[in-house]
């Protein structure tokens, strides 16, 4: 019993040196060899164009929903973006009826969450402005 306990003490005293020697090295992934993010294409990265996703999605009224927005280059190859350059915006089939949904956040997120207050149609808007250009993608939702 004695020679047990001292095994098992030896055992996690190791463990517990090694621990402290490789520094969790072995534990965490060391990312610093791929400093870009592999889905992400670093040659052209002029944004050509946004898809905000999904594209088109049946909700009931007070149901929130996230949409996010993507950066094409000419290649169709997702490019990075700016985020602070970018603005959500909301309509309603009714323009008079004012604003009837919640979109938040409305700006320097690649994503946003919408809730209608309505029935209707809506469109969710990504606006995105660099160097004097702009680029609009949009989302159909339809309340019910």
């Amino acid at each position: 019993m004695k020679k047990t306990k001292s095994v098992i003490l030896l055992i996690t005293v190791t463990l517990f040196v090694a621990l402290l020697i490789s520094g969790c090295s072995g534990v965490i992934p060391n990312n610093s060899s791929t400093s870009s993010d592999p889905g992400y294409d670093e040659a052209n990265t002029v944004v050509s164009y946004f898809k905000v996703t999904p594209a088109k999605v049946e909700m009931k009224v007070n149901q929130s929903q996230k949409f996010e927005a993507k950066g094409y280059n000419s290649d169709n190859k997702l490019v990075k973006i700016d985020l602070s350059k970018i603005e959500w915006r909301g309509e309603f089939e009714c323009r008079h009826c004012g604003i009837v949904w919640k979109l938040t956040p409305s700006q320097n997120s690649r994503e946003t969450t919408f809730t209608p207050l309505k029935k209707g149609n809506y469109k969710i808007w990504v606006k995105y402005e660099i160097e004097g250009i702009t680029k609009w993608a949009n989302a159909v939702v339809v309340a019910k």
